[in-house]
This record gives C-alpha cells, sequence and structure tokens, in this order.
C-alpha cells in the first residue's frame, strides 16, 4: 500500500515538473545516461568483487568514481535547476506586467 501512494506522490511530482517545463527530453536522457553509467560501472566492478577477491581495488576504484560523478550530476543538476527557476520567475513577472 505504501509504494503505491509512493508511486502516486512520484507521477505527481513528474507531472507538475512537466507542466513548470522543468521536465524536458535533455533532463530524461541525462538521468537515463546517469543510470546506465552507475549499472554499467558498478554492478559489473561489484559483480567482479563477489567471485574475485582480489579485485578489491576494483571494486574501491569503481565506487569512487562513481561518488564523484554522482556528486558532479547533483552539483550541475541543482545549478540547472535554480536556473530554470529564475527564468521561470522572470517570465511570470513579465507576464504580470
Amino acid at each position: 500500500m505504501l509504494e503505491l501512494v509512493k508511486l502516486l506522490f512520484d507521477g505527481a511530482i513528474l507531472r507538475e515538473g512537466a507542466r513548470r517545463g522543468l521536465l524536458t527530453w535533455r533532463v530524461w536522457a541525462v538521468a537515463l545516461g546517469f543510470v546506465a553509467l552507475v549499472w554499467g560501472v558498478g554492478l559489473p566492478a561489484g559483480l567482479y568483487y563477489a567471485t574475485h577477491s582480489d579485485g578489491k581495488w576494483l571494486f574501491i576504484a569503481a565506487m569512487s568514481f562513481l561518488v564523484v560523478a554522482l556528486g558532479l550530476f547533483l552539483f550541475f543538476g541543482g545549478r540547472w535547476y535554480l536556473h530554470a527557476m529564475a527564468t521561470l520567475r522572470v517570465e511570470s513577472c513579465r507576464e504580470s506586467e
């Protein structure tokens, strides 16, 4: 039941973002690219480490890379969001005049 509520909430948030113009094809492409990066780097490194204990440093390097990538993803995503919100505020002020 809680998962259904969570899915409905996520759908409402995505709908609100699309209505505001914040959810574009570029946002989807970047998000899917990041997910592919995490799965493409993290999963093979984790599976290799699970079967070969000498792959510890490979696993640590892969996870470190993913932490840096996540930090950059959040930084540039935050910058883009703040810029988009400022643009929306300017447009709404122009419409009210």
